[in-house]
């Protein structure tokens, strides 16, 4: 094995862990210069990328550097962060990358699968982004009690909720004056039904966030792997993503279940709770159903598209441009669709092989 680690994955020499040191110190700094100056999502691009280059230093076994660069580059960033005047809870927030590159580096030692590790590596972001929230309550002057964290919350959505609907009301105001005839109640009603349903969706947008942030953490690392000539920490040459059955019968009962409310809520006037949590549950598995569709509609590996790829990802950006959601819609179904064959076919190996076994009852 360490003979492995020292040619790497492809006989080629694995690089020196000093050069990915300085990577991470760089991802790190970086990615906190990018969330104070605004510009929050190549931060957050950033921080997948120290995340996964933390966890190749860590699977390479390069425990001076690792002890060195990773508190060096805590240190630093939050020195950038709270010089900027950011308060402790975006420090702890920030240090996310720590965490989940820890539970990485862990599920790649381990030989975790990739949809396992994707689940540890939301499940400590999560966890990291609670206790961002919490410290942000309690130096608030929050008190430990449902009324205090409701309003909490509440003030959270008026603070958002304000200003679009002083923005409505001033875009109301500019259509009439150029001769639109505009209900400006009527407009104003439905941007508050709009994120009044935000809020009732934030629990599975956060987790879905959550989980393709940490899916990109993933890439990165394999990335990382292949530059760094050290293939063979990666648990298999694919590492692909590859949920349960469980996690394919959880989508598809949320589909045909929220399928069902929408219908019944189009002759009701009030939405339906059962709705809104099969919502929540679908936005919480499609994630994972979708990468696998994109790959498996598009992938080399697809025999059927290799004459029609051009065509077939024209098809494709058309259809995200003119409905996303349908297009989304559709991979998911395919990747779902997809999981249920292959895990279908392996119960069934399974059960010839136990049949044909002698002496079986």
């Amino acid at each position: 094995m360490n003979n492995d680690m020292k040619n790497g994955g492809a006989g080629n020499r694995m690089v020196s862990p000093t050069v990915p040191g300085i990577l991470l110190l760089l991802f790190a700094i970086a990615a906190a210069l990018c969330f104070i100056t605004g510009l929050w999502l190549f931060g957050i691009i950033l921080m997948t990328m120290a995340s996964a280059m933390l966890a190749i230093i860590i699977c390479m076994g390069a425990s001076t550097v690792s002890c060195i660069v990773c508190p060096l580059s805590v240190v630093l960033s939050s020195g950038i962060l709270t010089v900027s005047g950011k308060g402790v809870e975006s420090v702890i927030a920030f240090c996310t990358f720590i965490a989940v590159g820890g539970i990485l580096a862990v599920c790649i030692i381990n030989k975790s699968g990739r949809t396992a590790a994707v689940v540890a590596m939301s499940a400590a972001a999560g966890l990291m982004l609670f206790i961002s929230v919490a410290v942000l309550y309690f130096r608030a002057g929050g008190e430990l009690s449902a009324d205090g964290i409701i309003a909490f919350f509440n003030s959270k959505a008026d603070a958002v909720r304000t200003p679009l609907l002083k923005y409505t009301e001033s875009l109301s105001e500019r259509l009439l004056a150029l001769g639109y005839q505009v209900e400006t109640d009527a407009l104003k009603e439905y941007v508050n039904t709009v994120i009044s349903s935000m809020i009732s969706l934030l629990p599975g947008l956060i987790i879905a966030a959550l989980e393709i942030t940490c899916w990109i953490t993933t890439c990165f690392a394999k990335l990382f792997a292949r530059k760094t000539h050290c293939e063979v920490i990666l648990p298999s040459p694919r590492w692909e993503l590859y949920p349960s059955m469980v996690t394919v019968i959880i989508y598809a009962a949320s589909c045909a279940i929220f399928a069902v409310c929408y219908i019944i809520a189009l002759f009701s006037s009030s939405g339906s709770v059962v709705g809104i949590v099969m919502y929540n549950l679908i936005l919480v598995t499609a994630p994972v159903f979708i990468a696998i569709g994109f790959s498996s509609a598009f992938g080399a590996k697809n025999p059927k598209m290799q004459n029609r790829k051009g065509m077939s990802a024209f098809i494709f950006v058309m259809l995200v441009l003119l409905a996303p959601q349908l297009a989304l819609t559709l991979l998911s179904i395919i990747g779902a669709v997809s999981v249920f064959v292959r895990r279908k076919a392996e119960s069934t190996d399974k059960d010839d092989d136990s049949s044909d076994r002698p002496g079986m009852m």
